[in-house]
C-alpha cells in the first residue's frame, strides 16, 4: 500500500505559496488527540521529535507505513480468507472491536475497504512532504482525498504549486464538502485560485482571508491577492470577429 524506501530530496519554497507548501496541510492531530494515544503512539512521538530533519521525517513516514501495512494485511486475512473459505463472524467482530471501533481506531471503513484514519493520513503526508518527497505526499493526498476533502485540497495545492492547473481543477469536486461548499482555509483558498469567474474568485479569496490563522496562510493569501490584482489589470483577450468569414 505505502512506499517504504524513500530518499530525501532538497526542499524548496513553494513558487505558488511563497513559503513551504507543506505548512498549509490541515488535519494533523494536536497534542492530546486520541489518535496520538492509540496504536500509532510511537510513530506520533517520533514525528514530534523529527523536527525539520528530512531523513528523520522519512524514517517516521516508513514507520507509519509499516504499521498501516501490517494492520491492512491482518484485516485482509480476516475478511478475505481465501478461496473456498468463509469469513468467521466472531473473528471479524473481534478485529473490528480491536482495530476499527472507538476513538483510538487504527483503521476506518471507507466504502468497501479499510484505510488509516485522517489523522494518520495527515501525519504520513506531512512526513513525506517535510522529508522532501512531495511526489509521495501528493500521491497519498490524492488517495486520502477520496474520503477527506481537506486532504484533497492539499493535493490540489501541490498540483497548483507545480504549475499543473488542469490536474488541480479535476480535484475540485473532491475538495468540496457535501452540498458543494468549501470548509476550512485551504479548501477555500484553492477553490478561489481555480474559480472561473472574477466575482467568484474575489468572494472565495475574501472568505479564505477571514480563515487565516497562521503566518504561512497569511503569506499564501497575500500572494493570491497579488495574482488576482494582476488578472484584473491584464487586458481582455479579444475574440476573433465572425464577420467577413465564408
Amino acid at each position: 500500500m505505502m512506499a517504504l524506501l524513500l530518499s530525501p530530496r532538497p526542499s524548496r519554497a513553494g513558487a505558488f505559496t511563497g513559503g513551504d507548501p507543506c505548512s498549509l496541510l490541515e488535519g494533523l492531530p494536536p497534542t492530546g488527540h486520541p489518535a496520538r494515544q492509540g496504536p500509532y503512539k510511537a510513530q506520533f512521538k517520533a514525528l514530534d521529535k523529527a523536527g525539520r530533519n528530512a531523513r528523520k521525517m522519512l524514517r517516521v513516514h516508513k514507520a507509519f507505513a509499516k504499521k498501516v501495512a501490517k494492520l491492512l494485511a491482518a484485516g485482509a486475512k480476516v475478511f478475505h480468507p481465501g478461496k473456498n473459505k468463509t469469513v468467521k463472524s466472531k473473528r471479524a467482530q473481534r478485529f473490528l472491536e480491536k482495530h476499527v471501533l472507538g476513538p483510538r481506531a487504527a483503521l476506518v471503513i471507507a466504502d468497501d475497504r479499510f484505510e488509516p484514519p485522517m489523522a494518520v493520513w495527515a501525519a504520513m503526508i506531512w512526513s513525506a512532504c517535510r522529508g522532501g518527497r512531495v511526489d509521495v505526499a501528493l500521491e497519498q493526498a490524492r488517495r486520502a482525498g477520496r474520503t477527506h476533502p481537506s486532504l484533497a485540497a492539499f493535493a490540489t495545492l501541490l498540483l497548483l504549486d507545480a504549475g499543473k492547473t488542469v490536474q488541480a481543477r479535476h480535484l475540485l469536486p473532491e475538495v468540496a464538502q457535501a452540498g458543494g461548499d468549501y470548509h476550512g482555509f485551504l479548501a477555500t483558498f484553492v477553490a478561489a485560485e481555480l474559480a472561473k469567474t472574477a466575482p467568484r474568485r474575489r468572494r472565495l479569496h475574501a472568505r479564505a482571508s477571514r480563515r487565516v490563522s497562521t503566518p504561512d496562510q497569511g503569506e499564501a493569501v497575500r500572494r493570491q491577492a497579488a495574482r488576482l490584482a494582476k488578472r484584473r489589470k491584464a487586458p481582455a483577450t479579444k475574440r476573433p470577429s465572425k464577420k467577413g468569414g465564408k
